[in-house]
């Protein structure tokens, strides 16, 4: 009995408490005390995580697989997005430009004006799915991927200006609305009178394709100061001189290509069928003689790219066939060995 007092004397006053502060809240329950709110936790994401991934999205950007490359970045930045290098090569994929194939155009001539480097041809060939560089179409767009190397201010009317708009300079730039039915031709029209200055327009400013702007759109349109030839019509005379510049810089290949697209009509053609013969027979020669020195200098994979641009000249040149053909075995052979792949 005594226990059981005991007990009541410990236990009912708690519970008298409780129900008096009941009473006196006018029988309103009493809400809990709110638990302090916790902070939340910041993962810090450590994006050396991520550098295989970002390696392999590097490397297939610089190769021109765009799409991949593209996948490559959005898959890191779904897992980490703020990932400093994979916004910066995002960044580059939006910044995608877009040129024109002019007659006498070459791959690598574009490649060196935009990358000071005629050897990215093969980045702007798989770029834009050309199977065989030697057969480009004229007035085929391209596909300019951007890199930190390339400067700004290089654009269409700076790689024109050594041909058709040679001699000519932008003396200002009008901004003007797309009006409702106007399409690129009759833009081109309004400012040139020459209907093939539409892909001027285009790649001024960055438009993938050639349909009708947009309604109230901006366009920029350069007006030029000077004489201006019509875009894409035969310029031999340009061609001669583009192709002797490329000769005297040990271009061969590319005076070459430059040459062979000046048509059979254009009054230049006798005089560029000259400079072709002496660009096959210097260019052989060249391109033979650097094969030889890189080959001494132990570096077969350079020989073999000099030597196929000396067969590009003249194929049927069986000393360098031989060559060539060495070469490149001894390449396989190398590339079997452990610890040379």
């Amino acid at each position: 009995m005594k226990r059981l007092r005991k007990v009541t004397i410990l236990v009912v006053p708690p519970a008298l408490l409780a129900l008096i502060a009941g009473c006196g809240s006018g029988g309103r329950q009493v809400a809990p005390p709110v638990a302090e709110e916790q902070p939340v936790e910041v993962v810090q994401v450590d994006e050396s995580a991520f550098s295989g991934k970002l390696a392999a999205g590097i490397g297939l950007y610089q190769a021109g697989d765009l799409e991949e490359a593209g996948a490559s970045f959005d898959e890191i930045l779904r897992e980490c997005p703020n990932h400093v290098e994979a916004l910066r090569f995002r960044g580059y994929l939006d910044e995608v430009r877009f040129c024109t194939v002019y007659p006498g155009d070459t791959l690598s001539g574009i490649a060196a004006y935009y990358y000071g480097d005629k050897d990215r041809w093969s980045m702007l060939a798989r770029a834009n799915r050309i199977d065989d560089p030697k057969r480009l179409q004229s007035y085929q767009r391209l596909r300019l991927p951007w890199f930190p190397e390339c400067s700004p201010e290089k654009d269409e009317i700076g790689r024109l200006q050594r041909g058709g708009l040679k001699g000519v300079r932008v003396e200002k730039v009008l901004v003007v609305p797309a009006k409702k039915g106007q399409s690129l031709r009759s833009l081109a029209i309004q400012h040139y009178r020459d209907e093939q200055f539409r892909y001027l327009i285009a790649d001024f400013n960055r438009l993938e394709e050639l349909g009708p702007p947009q309604e109230g759109a901006s366009l920029r349109i350069p007006v030029f100061k000077g004489t201006v030839a019509p875009a894409g019509r035969d310029q031999g005379e340009a061609a001669l001189r583009d192709a002797t510049m490329a000769m005297e810089q040990g271009e061969f290949e590319e005076a070459f290509r430059v040459l062979g697209a000046v048509p059979d009509g254009s009054g230049s053609r006798a005089e560029a069928e000259r400079l072709l013969a002496r660009c096959r027979t210097e260019g052989e020669a060249y391109y033979q003689r650097l094969g030889d020195q890189s080959f001494e200098a132990s570096d077969p994979r350079r020989a073999c790219g000099y030597w196929e641009q000396a067969l590009a000249l003249n194929p049927a040149n069986r000393e360098v066939r031989r060559k060539l053909d060495e070469a490149r075995d001894l390449l396989t052979t190398l590339d079997k060995l452990p610890g040379l792949q």
